[in-house]
């Protein structure tokens, strides 16, 4: 995702920050100066302290999703957080429904898990502070009732934020809106009685419905973030019923009807000027690169070419090529195809059978076969899909 950087990897994992994840903490220092006319350095302490603990819970949250998909053999990419939540950008979907539907539950009840061990807290607090605190918690959901509280601590409001927080955090993601998690438990579910594709739709149709509902509710009520979740809900339901769509679409095809036989080989000898040339003469954008004995090195893209002659750099492709190669067969699908070239992020890769080199396979002409078939068959092109 743009904007995002690496701050830390576990198990494997990279985990990003969005760069607007930043606007949280302005938010927090805006808000204690202008309700209290000054800035009370430990209540922002304890507020800070309480965003950062919840957005732990959102990185456990996604790490629920992303360790489940692990124990199916599925891959995750990185999980970003963001200032509305965080995202596991998994490699691919379990084909199992039931295995979707483990994955899809395991986040919320990450959030479930958190808030029962926190419960345990007020075991050691007086009779008379937890009544205190069932008062606020009353008051929390209904601001005009006459309820009497004192003498809760922040160490009282941290626990019970954690509590509720997690809690509305699984609950919400419960809701059937695809592609929430309650969305994508409603689409394995129904995936077990009927194919992926038409569950998507439904699960989509469900989860646009209820992010217009949303919207509706939250603009009348001028809670523009809830109206912007509503929004991305909306849109990206849509997107990933097309994207379902032409994922079948690229599993009805074979590798071997749309190589490319006819392609330019690079050599890791060749000057930089030397390779954007031969790319324009035949309007390559992708390349294999070999050794001189024409065998397969690594791969290059052209903008990385023109980047090097942009730095004033010189020298043989060697030195820039992505090295190392993984290989598709002619029997593969199209489907399975475009997930690898997306996730190795190489943009062309060999098609090899018995160790014979039949052709290439990059994203320009993928890409270009995937628009002539959703044309054909009335499915739009999803928004800025040429990764």
């Amino acid at each position: 995702m743009k904007g995002a950087f690496q701050v830390a990897r576990i198990f494997d994992i990279p985990v990003k920050i969005h760069w607007s994840f930043g606007l949280i903490f302005v938010w927090i220092f805006y808000t204690m100066s202008t309700n209290t006319g000054r800035l009370d350095v430990e209540e922002t302490l304890w507020l800070t302290l309480g965003v950062i603990s919840l957005f732990a819970c959102v990185l456990m949250h996604e790490f629920g999703h992303a360790l489940t998909a692990r124990r199916y053999g599925i891959g995750t990419r990185d999980i970003v957080l963001l200032p509305i939540g965080g995202v596991a950008m998994l490699n691919r979907l379990p084909k199992n429904p039931f295995q979707e539907f483990l994955v899809a539950a395991a986040g919320p009840a990450v959030n479930f898990v958190i808030a029962i061990l926190c419960l345990p807290y007020f075991l050691f607090i007086t009779a008379e502070k937890r009544s205190d605190i069932y008062q606020w918690i009353i008051h929390f959901f209904n601001p005009d009732g006459n309820f009497f509280y004192q003498d809760i601590t922040a160490l009282d409001f941290f626990f019970v934020g954690m509590i509720l927080m997690n809690l509305m955090v699984a609950i919400f993601n419960l809701l059937p809106a695809f592609p929430m998690d309650g969305g994508r438990i409603f689409r394995a579910l129904l995936s077990m009685r009927m194919g992926r594709l038409k569950a998507t739709q439904y699960a989509s149709y469900v989860g646009q419905f209820l992010a217009v509902v949303l919207l509706v509710i939250s603009l009348l009520q001028f809670n523009f973030l809830a109206a912007f979740v509503s929004v991305f809900v909306f849109f990206t339901a849509m997107n990933e019923y097309r994207a379902i769509k032409q994922e079948h679409i690229l599993g009805q095809f074979e590798v071997g009807s749309i190589l490319r036989a006819c392609y330019t080989p690079l050599y890791e000898s060749d000057d930089f000027h030397l390779a954007v040339a031969k790319g324009k003469e035949k309007g390559e954008k992708q390349f294999l690169v070999f050794d001189q004995w024409h065998n397969i090195k690594g791969s290059l893209k052209e903008e990385t070419i023109k980047e090097a002659i942009k730095r004033k750099k010189s020298g043989g492709l060697a030195q820039i090529m992505q090295k190392g190669y993984d290989a598709l067969a002619p029997t593969d699908s199209l489907k399975d195809a475009f997930n690898q070239l997306y996730r190795n992020k190489r943009g062309i890769m060999p098609v090899i059978r018995k160790g014979k080199l039949l052709g290439v396979l990059d994203e320009e002409t993928l890409f270009d076969f995937l628009d002539q078939q959703t044309r054909r068959r009335g499915v739009p092109k999803i928004k800025g899909e040429r990764r």
